[in-house]
């Protein structure tokens, strides 16, 4: 099926204002991913039980932000074609 230019650049558009949110989304996650590693770093958990509750719990957080980054790039190489 042949798209009009009018649907080619409402396409185009709403491409762009995707890439545009999935960018802004990364940058957060990132940005959040930084943050949980500042907080292990001044863990001191060998000698506190509470540290070591906040360990397992920055560890779960950054399990996740892992996976979403990896679902990220999954989803980029399957449907743009784009691999890091």
């Amino acid at each position: 099926m042949k798209l009009t230019p009018l649907q080619e650049a409402t396409l185009n558009a709403m491409m762009m204002a995707s890439g545009l949110a999935i960018s802004a989304f990364i940058q957060d996650i990132i940005k959040r991913s930084e943050e949980v590693q500042d907080i292990r770093a001044g863990l001191k958990w060998r000698t506190s039980h509470k540290d070591r509750a906040t360990l397992a719990s920055t560890l779960t957080e950054a399990r996740k932000i892992n996976d979403q980054l990896s679902l990220i790039a999954a989803l980029n190489e399957t449907s743009l074609g784009i691999s890091a």
